[in-house]
């Protein structure tokens, strides 16, 4: 159909002047903990509250939540460990504020936790040793992974709500596997990926009725499920034999809708909320790293956090809730602070 190009000009106008608008309603809020060295959110709820981790000056982990209001408090699990890379790290929070996480122990070996609203901790060790876990659903379902060393393999795992462990591996069983790793929970089903014998990576949903379903993102070398949602969503990265990594989101029904950052050298995803809509961060020709949104109707709007558009600044969003509200790191070339972007 003919247009009239006075009409598509005003069109063009008011759209883009719709888009400043929007970009400039945003509003961004950069924080740290205090007496921290890096501060690292990695997770929000949908009434606005973050769980992360910090970095201490003596090398060792802390775990923090800051609320909706701006309060920060920071929690150790007691008998963490005192050496570098030791200690608590907080990876989730669900919308009654109970927080997943894990703990390193003076014997490196990690451990399970679930911190409830009050502050009082669940400690917990799958069947094997060195559990990794922290992601946690809106009933208080973790997933995670454990290394079996019976079977020399890392296997994935739900803690249910009453504690009990479940573990799980792809089809045919551990055997067909060198590795698993469980990165998202949402109404029970789980998101991640693992090895195969022959060294490929590929993703996989597993149904909360246990139905296991690997895939791999078109052309991909390699394919990393990191996120899912109440609509059986997932969203992550692959790799292709070029090594360079580009985003997706997969439908429940197996379709793939692939994407990358402008002008991007590498893509990856930080975060999915129910609305579809993914978070995360590209890195452009220089290696500077860039925030995105990609909202649902596959719109991708980039982003830096205000005072940190250096070359040698980065902004990595890691989580957005259903509000559209997205928290992540930003890096002044020297210490990483924490963020929140709110529409």
């Amino acid at each position: 159909m003919w247009k009239h190009p006075i009409l598509v000009l005003c069109a063009a106008m008011f759209t883009a002047a719709m888009t400043l608008h929007a970009e400039a309603s945003i509003k961004f809020t950069v924080f740290d903990v205090p007496g921290a060295l890096n501060t690292v959110p990695l997770s929000i709820n949908a009434g606005g509250d973050i769980a992360g981790r910090y970095d201490k000056f003596d090398g060792t982990e802390g775990a923090f939540l800051r609320t909706a209001d701006g309060t920060i408090t920071t929690f150790n699990i007691p008998g963490g460990g005192t050496d570098p890379g030791e200690g608590t790290y907080a990876f989730s929070i669900n919308d009654d504020g109970e927080i997943a996480g894990e703990y390193l122990d003076g014997e490196d070996d990690s451990h399970g936790y679930v911190r409830s609203p009050d502050g009082m901790f669940t400690i917990f060790t799958a069947r094997g040793t060195d559990t990794f876990s922290g992601h946690i659903d809106a009933k208080g379902r973790v997933a995670g992974d454990y290394f079996d060393e019976t079977r020399g393999v890392y296997r994935g795992f739900i803690r249910m709500p009453h504690g009990q462990i479940r573990a799980f591996d792809p089809p045919g069983g551990a055997a067909g596997m060198t590795g698993i790793r469980s990165e998202a929970i949402s109404k029970g089903a789980v998101a991640g990926y693992f090895e195969d014998n022959s060294l490929v990576i590929h993703g996989y949903v597993r149904t909360a009725g246990g139905v296991f379903t690997p895939f791999d993102a078109p052309a991909a070398a390699s394919t990393y499920a990191e996120g899912i949602n109440a609509s059986l969503e997932t969203a992550g990265d692959y790799q292709t034999t070029d090594m360079t990594y580009h985003g997706f989101l997969r439908t429940s029904d197996g379709t793939f809708a692939l994407f990358d950052g402008p002008d991007a050298a590498n893509t990856f995803t930080g975060g999915l909320n129910d609305k579809g809509e993914v978070a995360g961060y590209y890195l452009d020709a220089a290696n500077k790293a860039h925030g995105f949104l990609r909202r649902a109707d596959g719109t991708i709007l980039p982003f830096d956090v205000p005072g940190f558009k250096k070359k040698n600044h980065d902004t990595t969003p890691h989580a957005i809730n259903v509000k559209g509200e997205i928290t992540g790191g930003c890096f002044d070339g020297t210490n990483i602070h924490g963020f929140l972007r709110e529409p």
